[in-house]
């Protein structure tokens, strides 16, 4: 990943349990937001791939990749086997975004402990601004966005939108 792009760089870091029947609301916004940024310059979005958020902002930006083809999608993954342990009709979603995005980046190659920070404290320095889904002030998202917040990242928290 080239550091010079960094400031046209974006992240996402989210839940993943959203409320039930918000992730076409959430998926709404969220193409908005990234519309504004491609707008301004934004080209790359990173996402951790994880369930929830993760992957519903990685899906979004696919979709709009067809309107606005210079989008790039970045997954930084923490591990490659992440999904080891997920449901079927998960893993086939995972495989289907992580087999279209631009740019795969495993932090570590099999799980161990700290690899879902790792993954996070990666997107944020590698990035200039986090889109977020936080509505907790504790757990992994709510780290994720402190330590943005603490790089000198911007951060849109999409659940103060809706």
């Amino acid at each position: 990943m080239r550091e010079a792009q960094k400031e046209n760089r974006c992240c996402f870091s989210g839940h993943r349990d959203l409320p039930y029947g918000s992730k076409e609301k959430i998926a709404d916004i969220l193409g908005e937001v990234i519309c504004d940024l491609a707008e301004k310059g934004y080209t790359e979005f990173i996402s951790g791939g994880a369930l929830g958020f993760d992957l519903l902002a990685a899906e979004v930006v696919l979709q709009k990749k067809k309107n606005i083809p210079f989008l790039k999608l970045i997954m930084a993954l923490p591990c490659r086997d992440q999904n080891l342990r997920w449901p079927g009709a998960d893993k086939r979603r995972y495989e289907k975004v992580i087999g279209r995005a631009d740019e795969i980046i495993y932090v570590t190659e099999t799980y161990c402990t700290g690899c879902m920070q790792l993954r996070n404290k990666f997107m944020v320095e590698n990035s200039s601004i986090c889109i977020a889904y936080k509505t907790r002030r504790s757990g992994g998202t709510a780290h994720t966005v402190d330590y943005a917040k603490e790089k000198g990242l911007g951060v849109i928290n999409l659940s103060e939108l809706i």
